[in-house]
């Protein structure tokens, strides 16, 4: 019988069996080798979006202690105006200026003034002390006088009654 090939990538081995009788004496063997390469993509996961819905509470009213009604609101519209500005920026520093200018002028009549004050309230003081000293040289006085008329009134109803004795 001969020679058989066994395999099935197209590589090829000489097998023989001893009972076989050779008919050449060289034997050929052709191996011939195939890469195949091939781009294997590997597939993502397959993610789906799923929406779940819960329903919503029911609620059941059991016990209603006090109607209450709902309150009536009447909304009005407010005309809104807009100011607009009068002044630009250098009449207001202007402005300012002429403010600040009279307010200094009122400052300083004001501490005038006030020194006026303090000079008359001193002026005051002294003389209140000077009325105060002539209140008292005055009651001195006035005591000296009651006593001098309970003691002219004494002498003359001593001589009155004197007079009348004798």
């Amino acid at each position: 019988m001969g020679k058989m090939r066994v395999g099935s990538s197209g590589a090829g081995v000489a097998v023989s069996q001893p009972n076989a009788t050779v008919e050449q004496s060289e034997v050929l063997t052709v191996t011939t080798e195939r890469v195949v390469e091939r781009v294997v993509e590997i597939p993502k996961p397959v993610t789906k979006e799923v929406v779940v819905e819960i329903p919503k509470p029911v609620y059941k009213i059991v016990e209603v202690e006090q109607v209450v009604q709902k309150p009536k609101i009447k909304v009005e519209e407010v005309q809104q105006s807009v100011i607009k500005p009068v002044f630009t920026i250098k009449q207001e520093t202007i402005i300012l200026d002429q403010l600040q200018k009279k307010l200094e002028e009122s400052v300083s009549i004001a501490t005038n003034k006030l020194q006026v004050l303090n000079v008359q309230a001193i002026e005051q003081t002294a003389g209140n002390e000077e009325l105060r000293s002539e209140v008292k040289q005055l009651k001195s006085e006035l005591v000296v006088l009651k006593l001098g008329i309970i003691a002219s009134v004494i002498v003359g109803a001593i001589a009155a009654v004197a007079s009348v004795l004798g």
